[in-house]
């Protein structure tokens, strides 16, 4: 993956280093669909510190590695910092990267992936799914 430092212009490839449960977000900060997902996760208060300590915001292989915007957005949502994928085959175990996607991890696998935000529905399956994980207290 790559990661933007935060002299804003150096990329850094490097590999993911995720803990064995864990939430990984398909997010790209310009799609409407992600952007509304992100308002909501943000505005749950019972789900901070899982997205402080167990999330990775992954932007899918798009070819525009857009810097400016890229700093922008880890600039302003300091509690989810972006990174990009460098190749799809790096992240084998991710089998749909329709944004957002998001894929609970347990001991490692793929416990569930949750496609799409059609609306804050969405957020009460994320949360179920967060708890059978063990990410959140019952």
């Amino acid at each position: 993956m790559l990661r933007l430092e935060a002299d804003a212009q150096t990329l850094t490839r490097t590999d993911a280093v995720l803990s064995d449960t864990a939430l990984i977000i398909v997010f790209h900060p310009e799609c409407v669909f992600s952007r509304r997902a992100f308002a909501a996760l943000n505005a749950a208060p019972n789900l901070a510190n899982v997205l402080q300590s167990h999330t990775l915001w992954l932007r899918p292989v798009d070819g525009d590695l857009n810097v400016e915007k890229w700093n922008e957005w880890n600039r302003t949502s300091l509690l989810a910092p972006l990174v990009v994928a460098y190749a799809e085959a790096e992240w084998p175990w991710i089998d749909y990267w329709g944004m957002p996607t998001f894929y609970v991890l347990r001991d490692g696998k793929v416990q569930t992936r949750l496609t799409g935000w059609p609306g804050d529905e969405r957020l009460d399956e994320l949360t179920n799914a967060l708890r059978v994980a063990g990410l959140l207290a019952e």
